[in-house]
C-alpha cells in the first residue's frame, strides 16, 4: 500500500492545474480550431499535457528515485514539452517535430539505456541495441500522438497500458517502473476528468508527445529489469496504437502519399465512418486495448513464437471486424444510445455472454473449496442477501441486488477459478472473446428505456482500480483474477439493465455458484 499516495498526488495536480490552464489559453494561442479532417466541431484549449507533465515530474521527484535514467528520463520529458507546446501554439510541423523527439530520446539511449535482447535473436551488440532503441521510441511516441484523434482515446489506451506495465514492474520489484506507471496513471486520470466525452481540454502535442516517451521509456525499462518477460510481449503491452499508425503508414507508402501529414484513416476513423460515434468508437478502442494488454501480461513468460503469433493473430481480428463494420455500415451507439435499426444478429452477443459467463461462474462455484472464516461469513452475508432480493425484491435493478451479485462474482472467481485448471491457451481466449462479445452486447442494445450506459471514463477508472487492487492484495494469480472478475461485473451489468424477470440468467448463476460455495464450506 506504500505506492497509493503516488496516483492520488499526480492526479490532484493534474485535476487542479487543468481548469486553470484553460482558462489562459485563449490568450496565448492554445486553441484547437475544427478542421475537415478534425471530428471536434467548435474550439477546444489545447493545455492539457501541461498538468499531465507537471503532474507526473513533481510526483516523481517527491518519490526522492533520481537514478541516471530518471535523470536522463526528466531531460527528455522537458525538451519534448517544450517542442510540443511549440507546436501546439505554432504548428510547427513534422520535421521540427523529429528534431524534438531526437533531442529526447538519443542523450538517454546513449547513456546505456536500451533493450538487451530481440525476440528470436537474443542478445544483441550494443550498438544494433541502441538503433533499435531509439527508432522504437520515437516510433512510439508518433504512436500515441497520432492516436490523439477523438475525445479520450490515446490518454485511456495509455492508461490500459500503464496498468499492465505497472502490474509486471510491481512482480518484477522493480520501484522505478511501479512508481513512474502510477505517478503517469495519476495525471491521466486527472487530465481524462476534463476530456471524457465532450471534451473541455486536449493534450495536445505536449501531451501526446509526452506520453509516448513514458510509455517508450517504460517499455524499454521493463526488457531491460524484468527478466520474465519476453521481449516480444512488448509488442501487446503497447497494443492498438502501433499497430494503428504501422497499418496507416502502409497504406501510405502503397498509395504514394506524404508518410507524415495527417490523415483520416486512423482506425477510430474508420470506426465514424462506419457509424459510431466518438464514445461508442472509444469505448470499442479500449476493449481492444484491454485485450492486448492483459494477453501480453498474461503470456509475458511465454516462447517469441507463441507471443508473436497470438499478436498476429489478434491484430488480424481487429482489422477483420472493423472492415466488417464498414461493410455493414452498422450504426454503432451513436450516442451511446441503441441504433435505429438494430443489426439482424443483435441478440448473438448477448446469447454468447450470457452462456460462456454463467457456465463459467457454475463451474467455478463447483471447483471452489473452503477457506478462512473471513469468507465464509462473506459468503454467508452474499448468499443471504441474494435469496432474500429474488424472493422478497421489488427493484430487479436495485443496488442491494448489484451489490450482492458483484459480491458473489468476487467469491466464485476468486476461490474456485485458479482451482479449474484451464491452460492459459485456453482460458485467454476464453476471456478475449468474453469481453469482445460484452462489448458489442453495450453497443446492440435494442431497449432504450433500459440500456446500460457505460462512458469511456467509467471503463478506463475500472482498469486503474483493477492496478491498484493488484498492488494492494499482492497474492499470485491476482492480475488474472481482476480481469476476470472486471468482465464478468459488465457482463452481468448489460443484463441487469436489460432483463425484464425478476432474476437475469447470470444473476441466477451468481446465486447457484455462491449457494455451492457455501455448501462446501459448511461441510
Amino acid at each position: 500500500m506504500k505506492y497509493v499516495w503516488i496516483p492520488a498526488v499526480a492526479m490532484l495536480i493534474s485535476v487542479a492545474l487543468t481548469p486553470l490552464l484553460a482558462r489562459l489559453a485563449p490568450r496565448v494561442g492554445l486553441i484547437d480550431i475544427p478542421s475537415s479532417r478534425k471530428v471536434h466541431q467548435v474550439p477546444v484549449a489545447r493545455v492539457g499535457g501541461i498538468p499531465m507533465v507537471v503532474g507526473t515530474v513533481a510526483t516523481l521527484l517527491l518519490t526522492g528515485i533520481v537514478e541516471p535514467p530518471v535523470q536522463h528520463y526528466l531531460f527528455g520529458a522537458a525538451v519534448l514539452a517544450i517542442f510540443g507546446l511549440w507546436d501546439d501554439c505554432r504548428e510547427i510541423g513534422h520535421y521540427w517535430k523529429f528534431v524534438g523527439q531526437g533531442a529526447a530520446v538519443l542523450p538517454l539511449v546513449y547513456s546505456g539505456f536500451h533493450i538487451q535482447a530481440l525476440p528470436f535473436f537474443g542478445a544483441i551488440p550494443p550498438s544494433v541495441a541502441m538503433a533499435v532503441t531509439g527508432f522504437a521510441m520515437v516510433g512510439l511516441i508518433n504512436a500515441m500522438n497520432h492516436s490523439d484523434g477523438l475525445d479520450g482515446l490515446a490518454g485511456g489506451e495509455a492508461l490500459i497500458t500503464l496498468a499492465g506495465v505497472g502490474l509486471l514492474s510491481f512482480v518484477a520489484g522493480d520501484a522505478l517502473g511501479v512508481v513512474l506507471a502510477l505517478a503517469m496513471s495519476g495525471a491521466l486520470l486527472g487530465f481524462l476528468r476534463h476530456n471524457n466525452h465532450p471534451a473541455r481540454v486536449f493534450m495536445g502535442d505536449s501531451g501526446s508527445q509526452f506520453l509516448g516517451f513514458t510509455l517508450a521509456f517504460l517499455l524499454v525499462h521493463m526488457e531491460r529489469s524484468a527478466t520474465a518477460v519476453s521481449p516480444a510481449a512488448v509488442l501487446l503491452l503497447a497494443g492498438l496504437p502501433v499497430i494503428d499508425i504501422l497499418v496507416v503508414l502502409a497504406k501510405r507508402i502503397r498509395g504514394g502519399a506524404n508518410w507524415f501529414l495527417a490523415s483520416r484513416n486512423h482506425i477510430h476513423h474508420r470506426l465514424l465512418d462506419a457509424g459510431a460515434g466518438q464514445p461508442a468508437a472509444v469505448l470499442l478502442l479500449y476493449f481492444g486495448q484491454v485485450l492486448f494488454v492483459g494477453t501480453g501480461v498474461l503470456l509475458r513468460e511465454a516462447g517469441d513464437a507463441s507471443i508473436l503469433g497470438t499478436y498476429a493473430i489478434m491484430t488480424t481480428g481487429v482489422f477483420v471486424i472493423v472492415r466488417g463494420f464498414e461493410q455493414r455500415r452498422l450504426r454503432l451507439l451513436s450516442h451511446l444510445g441503441p441504433s435505429e435499426r438494430p443489426w439482424r444478429a443483435a441478440s448473438l452477443p448477448r446469447k454468447m455472454v450470457a452462456v460462456c459467463a454463467s457456465g463459467y461462474l457454475l463451474a467455478a462455484g463447483v471447483a471452489a473449496r473452503a477457506t478462512s472464516p473471513e469468507f465464509a461469513l462473506a459468503t454467508a452475508v452474499v448468499l443471504a442477501v441474494l435469496v432474500a432480493e429474488i424472493a422478497f425484491g421489488t427493484r430487479r435493478r436495485s443496488v442491494v441486488r448489484r451489490a450482492a451479485v458483484y459480491g458473489a462474482i468476487a467469491i466464485v472467481t476468486y476461490l474456485g477459478g485458479h482451482r479449474l485448471g484451464i491452460p492459459p491457451w485456453v482460458e485467454v481466449p476464453f476471456f478475449a472473446v468474453l469481453g469482445l462479445g460484452t462489448a458489442l452486447a453495450m453497443a446492440f442494445q435494442a431497449n432504450r428505456k433500459r440500456q446500460f450506459r457505460l462512458s469511456p471514463l467509467d471503463m478506463i477508472t475500472g482498469v486503474f482500480f483493477i492496478g491498484l487492487l493488484g498492488l494492494a492484495l499482492e497474492r499470485g494469480g491476482t492480475l488474472g483474477w481482476a480481469v476476470q472478475f472486471f468482465i464478468l461485473v459488465y457482463a452481468t451489468e448489460v443484463f441487469i439493465t436489460q432483463s425484464r424477470r425478476r432474476l437475469d440468467g447470470i444473476s441466477a448463476a451468481s446465486t447457484v455458484a455462491v449457494a455451492a460455495v457455501a455448501m462446501k464450506i459448511v461441510i
